[in-house]
């Protein structure tokens, strides 16, 4: 029997300490880029502001990129339905049809001329 204990993971939570691990990432970064702008000259508020506005100013490209991909979307499926549920002018029209036309009722084709001269009643 061994002695040592080896603890497996669900993905679930190796997916969440993967998380984990680039938050962690981004905190030393984001300390970085502090100190750097500290060493540029920028007074401490100044620098963390500035790293703030460009945060602000990164979600506001990710949200116009995803709002212009959401009508893209949008109007992609508007197109689909649209031509799903449409039919054409041209093929309703060459479909003869029973109706009472100037030669009384009968079967009449798509320049209103009676095709079944002789019948009086619908097939």
């Amino acid at each position: 029997m061994s002695t040592t204990f080896r603890q497996r993971f669900s993905k679930a939570e190796r997916f969440g300490q993967g998380l984990g691990r680039v938050w962690r990432w981004l905190v030393r970064a984001d300390g970085k880029m502090t100190a750097w702008l500290m060493r540029q000259g920028f007074p401490q508020g100044a620098a963390i502001a500035t790293l703030w506005l460009t945060r602000l100013a990164a979600l506001g490209v990710l949200m116009y990129a995803a709002l212009w991909l959401a009508l893209l979307v949008v109007f992609a499926l508007a197109a689909a339905w649209a031509g799903r549920n449409t039919t054409l002018h041209a093929e309703k029209e060459s479909q003869p049809e029973w109706k009472d036309g100037h030669a009384g009722f009968g079967m009449y084709d798509k320049s209103e001329w009676r095709i079944d001269v002789g019948s009086d009643r619908p097939h």
